[in-house]
């Protein structure tokens, strides 16, 4: 079974934005395993890179973000660096609704909007399923998928 773990990017609030649930239900109903990590920014560097260490697999095919607004920060930036160099093989994703300037050089695909459709398609074609048409917005993403 193919899959993916998935960080939820959002301010310290009462409330988890439920647009990583949305997206690993989803990615669960048509056959991944699909982990969310929540509260992200509250962790440190080592606990974050303990923690994919202990989940990612031969069967992990891409590791993704959900940004609730603007709430990308410096330590995202390393954090995906390090991640790319330690895993250079599996892709990046970022996600969500709000359509933020972000030209994270670590990030491989955006997906803008709800992305339950485009999620499941993208992640298709990553394991070799299906094949798909990436638009490029270089306004807001640069030369990024």
């Amino acid at each position: 079974m193919n899959h993916t773990l998935m960080f939820s990017i959002h301010s310290m609030g009462l409330r988890r934005p439920p647009g990583p649930y949305r997206i690993a239900t989803y990615l669960r109903q048509h056959g991944w395993d699909a982990e969310v990590i929540d509260y992200t920014l509250s962790w440190d560097d080592e606990e974050l890179k303990e923690l994919v260490r202990s989940r990612v697999t031969s069967k992990t095919v891409f590791i993704g973000f959900g940004c609730f607004f603007y709430y990308w920060t410096p330590k995202m930036d390393a954090f995906v660096a390090w991640l790319k160099q330690e895993y250079p093989n599996i892709k990046t994703v970022i996600g969500g609704q709000s359509r933020a300037i972000m030209r994270t050089e670590g990030i491989d695909y955006y997906i803008h909007g709800y992305g339950e459709k485009a999620i499941l398609e993208l992640a298709n074609s990553l394991v070799g399923n299906a094949s798909i048409k990436l638009m490029y917005d270089p306004l807001f993403f640069g030369s990024k998928k």
